[in-house]
């Protein structure tokens, strides 16, 4: 798996393809906006940081879900502490 292949599987499932602003969908490389969805941005910047070219599909599918279900846990907690959840 490529990196554009993580950013494209992650991209589909972010409301609006909004992901897309943020990488080349050819390449995976980085496009950074300065402003707008910085969400989104974090996202990507997750996936392309933690992205090791020589892993397998699996260990790849393996290590974005880590690490964006940690960032989900961490949102939670987040949340709870000022009250909004």
């Amino acid at each position: 798996m490529q990196l554009v292949d993580l950013l494209n599987k992650a991209n589909k499932a972010y409301p609006d393809n909004y992901l897309s602003e943020y990488f080349n969908e050819n390449t995976g490389e980085c496009t950074t906006p300065i402003a707008g969805d910085t969400f989104a941005r974090f996202i990507v910047k997750e996936l392309q940081e933690t992205f090791e070219p020589t892993a397998t599909d699996e260990q790849q599918i393996a290590v974005a879900s880590r690490v964006l279900c940690s960032a989900a846990r961490t949102l939670l907690n987040v949340s709870i502490a000022v009250g909004v959840v």
